[in-house]
């Protein structure tokens, strides 16, 4: 299943270099992956107690360690994917939702610093990125990452005018897979 998040970078994030914004996306959406990379595992939440490895805990098989996040919301991201031009236009192509985008990722990627980067003709920055003023206002409802409060299904109960709030940052519109 596909989402649309928004995620908010600071304003000195330079646009001009692809694989460094890309990056920085990544920095600021890998907190909410359902799963950590490779040899970034982390302590399992049944030994948060101090408690022994559970042995049929699901997440770590009784070794004390996972790499599943409890706070993750989704698998990988997209620059614009399906949702190619919606954080400017308010409005999606449903010719873009048709084709298998998972075999797309896993085929068409950039490895970057062990990250894996999709591209084609729905990732363009200029489309997919634009002042937080910017943002179209049918869009305001969608799920986003903010600097302040990290992730958010509902904005407005940040603030009455995220577009007003966050003026001085970029908004990057994201197509994520959950």
């Amino acid at each position: 299943m596909h989402g649309f998040v928004i995620v908010l970078l600071p304003e000195d994030t330079i646009r001009q270099d692809k694989i460094k914004l890309l990056m920085k996306i990544e920095e600021h959406v890998y907190p909410y992956k359902r799963f950590y990379h490779k040899g970034d595992d982390r302590p399992c939440r049944c030994t948060e107690h101090g408690t022994s490895p559970e042995s049929n805990c699901e997440d770590c098989q009784g070794t004390g360690r996972t790499r599943r996040n409890p706070k993750g919301k989704l698998d990988y991201w997209l620059l614009g994917g399906r949702f190619d031009g919606y954080i400017r236009t308010g409005k999606t192509d449903p010719e873009k939702s048709i084709g298998n985008f998972l075999l797309e990722f896993v085929y068409g990627q950039t490895a970057v610093n062990g990250l894996l980067f999709h591209e084609d003709e729905h990732d363009d920055v200029d489309t997919n990125v634009v002042s937080a003023a910017q943002i179209n206002i049918s869009v305001l409802k969608e799920n986003w990452i903010t600097p302040d409060v990290g992730w958010v299904e509902d904005i407005f109960t940040v603030t009455d005018d995220p577009r007003e709030h966050y003026k001085g940052y970029w908004a990057v519109g994201l197509d994520y897979h959950r």
